[in-house]
């Protein structure tokens, strides 16, 4: 290759020796061992890859993901360790063709041959360790539990912690999808005690009926935890919602945008939300865009708003309504919230909506009864245990 001053023999990186690697790469690389160690190959830093892809390479334990416009190593949340392994009512998992399961959708694909009707024998699909493949789609199907490897502390009524997994190794690993977990036209599921990170919607119930999400930890998704399409009698209790900041890649599909804690949005209503933690998430903690007689009570939003990319109006802060009617938001914790300019923003407001009620919404009337939320009698079929 040529110097300065004339030319000089310098070894390709795979050509080099194993583990010093000292070869010579193209610009922007490094030369490293490979996976085995006995050779050398050419990758891409983390550092100078390109956002959001940011498939360069990472120290072991450290994924390469987006901060903004650049890509930097982190620890990943939501992992989970062990060679993956499914079993159907704990019997090891056969697909289709008689093979051992290597996904979970191969699982899903064995169930779907027998629970297609509301009279279908309940079936549990376990999995074990840690499976990674596509997202999944459950359309049709009654009467299905899937379950992970129960935690090592189950004392928060069989999850880790009282608000979700406080720890990085609990529960499923959705990665990289639309929705990490889309409950659709669904009735009386439950989400319990999952983590999930790293898709546009963390979580979403997206129309249907009376379902439960309960102690999960949705976080680094562009959105957090969303009650959309008209979904009605739903509970959204003790979960935590927190840092939700993933670059924004494709337009929003739900009009009340990216980067919020907890969302109830296009008709949704008659849902309740209590005890929840929204924190750091860039525009709000809550927000109601288009929704009626929903129940949003003692849930804790701190530190929410400053997206510098928010438009104004609306703003950033603790929370938001937007076309909400007849809605009970009452005696939440709001501290530390700000507007894109900075100020603080630790209040519910009103943007537009009439018949609103509770201590969080400035001008609001009491609510009668105070911050409790109703209980869904129109539910007459309860989820799986």
């Amino acid at each position: 290759m040529p110097t300065d001053g004339g030319c000089v023999c310098q070894t390709p990186c795979q050509a080099a020796s194993a583990p010093t690697c000292n070869g010579i790469c193209p610009d922007s690389q490094i030369c490293v061992p490979t996976a085995g160690g006995g050779g050398c190959v050419c990758q891409t830093p983390c550092e100078a890859a390109t956002a959001p892809t940011c498939n360069g390479t990472c120290p072991p334990g450290q994924v390469c993901s987006p901060n903004g416009s650049i890509c930097q190593c982190t620890t990943p949340v939501c992992d989970s360790t062990g060679p993956c392994s499914l079993e159907i009512d704990a019997q090891p998992c056969r697909n289709l063709s008689g093979q051992s399961c290597s996904s979970l959708a191969e699982a899903v694909a064995v169930v779907a041959k027998t629970n297609t009707s509301a009279s279908a024998p309940a079936r549990t699909i376990t999995v074990h360790g840690r499976c990674t493949g596509n997202p999944v789609l459950i359309n049709g199907l009654f009467n299905l539990v899937i379950t992970g490897d129960p935690p090592a502390n189950t004392s928060f009524a069989g999850c880790s912690g009282d608000k979700g997994p406080p720890h990085i190794r609990d529960g499923n690993h959705p990665q990289h999808s639309d929705d990490g977990v889309d409950f659709k036209t669904s009735t009386a599921g439950r989400l319990f005690c999952n983590c999930i990170t790293n898709n546009e919607e963390g979580a979403d119930i997206d129309a249907g009926s009376c379902n439960q999400f309960v102690k999960n930890l949705v976080i680094s998704n562009q959105n957090g935890i969303r009650a959309s399409s008209g979904t009605k009698f739903d509970l959204f209790q003790d979960n935590t919602s927190k840092n939700n900041n993933l670059p924004i890649i494709d337009t929003p599909s739900d009009p009340a945008g990216r980067h919020n804690g907890m969302i109830i949005s296009e008709s949704s209503a008659s849902n309740n939300l209590i005890g929840n933690v929204s924190m750091g998430n860039p525009d709000d903690g809550f927000k109601i865009n288009v929704g009626s007689s929903n129940c949003v009570v003692n849930n804790s939003i701190t530190g929410n708003g400053g997206d510098p990319n928010a438009s104004v109006p609306p703003d950033t802060g603790a929370c938001e309504l937007v076309s909400a009617t007849n809605n009970r938001v009452d005696g939440n914790q709001m501290s530390g919230n700000v507007t894109k300019a900075g100020q603080p923003s630790d209040v519910c407001r009103l943007i537009s909506g009439t018949g609103n009620c509770g201590s969080n919404i400035p001008g609001a009337p009491a609510c009668a009864g105070g911050a409790t939320c109703p209980a869904p009698s129109q539910c007459t079929v309860a989820p799986l245990p």
